[in-house]
C-alpha cells in the first residue's frame, strides 16, 4: 500500500509542477503582449480665472465644488467707473459727428463757392483775349485771384475734413474700448466644469490677472508612465485597461492616445 501512496503523491506533484509551468508560461507570455503600471494618474485641464480689468467685487455668483456652464457669470466687478467712462466716449464721439458733419457743410459750401469763381474767371478770360478791351488787364487780374483763393480754401477744408473723420474714427474706437472695458465687469466661465478654488469675495479689490477661480473642466486621461522596454511595440491607438483606486470594483476601457516626446526628467531640466 505504501508503494502506492508513494506514486500517488509523485503524480500529484507531477500535476502541480506542470499546471505552475503552464501559468508560468501563460504569464511570460502575458508580459510579451500586454504592458502594466501602477505609477499613473488621473489627469485634466484646470483653468484659472482670472480679471482682465481693476475693480471692487460687488457680486460673487458661485460657490465652492458648483457646476457650471461655459459663459456663466461667476462674479461682477462694480462697474460705476466703466459706465462712465463709457458716457465720457460717447459724448467726444457725439462732438466727432458734428465735427464731421460741419466740414461736409464747409466743402459743400467752398466747392460751389470754386465753381462760381472759375466760370467769373473763365468768362473773364474770354472777355481779355477775344474781345479786346471789354475788360482790363487788372480785372482779369483778380478773376485769377479770386480762383485761386477759392480753390486754396476748398483745399484746407477738404484737409479738415479728413481730419475730422480720423477724430470721428478715434472716438468710435474709444466708444467700443470703453464698452469693451465695462463688458469686463462681468467674469464669466471660460467653458463648462467645477469651481475648484474659489478666491474671491465680496468688497475685494482685485487687479488683471488675479486668480479668482478655478475651473475644473469635465474632460480626463490617464497619465501612465511605463519604463523603456514596455515601449518597444507600443503605439496610438491600442485598447487599454484602466483600474482606479476610487473604484475597485470596475474597470474602464480606453486607449493610447499619445506617447510623450520626453520624459519626466526632462521636462523638468
Amino acid at each position: 500500500a505504501r508503494p502506492a501512496r508513494g506514486g500517488l503523491a509523485g503524480a500529484g506533484l507531477a500535476v502541480v509542477v506542470m499546471l505552475a509551468a503552464v501559468a508560468g508560461w501563460r504569464w511570460w507570455e502575458h508580459l510579451q503582449n500586454f504592458a502594466k503600471t501602477d505609477n499613473a494618474t488621473v489627469s485634466g485641464y484646470i483653468h484659472q480665472v482670472s480679471t482682465r480689468v481693476s475693480g471692487s467685487v460687488s457680486e460673487v455668483l458661485v460657490k465652492e465644488n458648483q457646476s457650471v456652464a461655459a459663459g456663466q457669470v461667476l462674479a461682477r466687478l462694480d462697474g460705476r467707473d466703466f459706465a462712465v467712462r463709457c458716457e465720457q466716449a460717447r459724448a467726444a464721439q457725439a462732438q466727432a459727428e458734428a465735427h464731421v458733419a460741419q466740414a461736409a457743410g464747409q466743402v459743400a459750401r467752398d466747392e460751389a463757392f470754386l465753381k462760381r469763381t472759375r466760370l467769373a474767371y473763365e468768362r473773364a478770360d474770354r472777355l481779355l483775349h477775344e474781345s479786346s478791351g471789354a475788360i482790363s488787364q487788372q480785372e482779369f487780374d483778380d478773376a485769377k485771384a479770386a480762383l485761386d483763393v477759392a480753390q486754396a480754401t476748398l483745399a484746407a477744408t477738404r484737409a479738415a475734413e479728413v481730419a475730422a473723420q480720423a477724430q470721428m474714427r478715434v472716438a468710435n474706437a474709444n466708444v467700443q474700448d470703453a464698452e469693451l472695458q465695462q463688458s469686463y465687469t462681468e467674469i464669466t466661465a471660460p467653458g463648462a466644469g467645477r469651481i475648484g478654488k474659489r478666491n474671491v469675495e465680496i468688497g475685494n479689490r482685485v487687479s488683471p490677472g488675479q486668480p479668482l477661480f478655478g475651473l475644473v473642466a469635465p474632460e480626463v486621461w490617464v497619465t501612465a508612465n511605463f519604463k523603456e522596454t514596455q515601449l518597444t511595440r507600443m503605439h496610438p491607438g491600442q485598447a487599454a485597461v484602466v483600474e482606479l483606486d476610487t473604484f475597485p470594483d470596475r474597470t474602464f476601457a480606453g486607449h493610447v492616445e499619445s506617447l510623450a516626446p520626453a520624459s519626466g526628467a526632462k521636462f523638468a531640466l
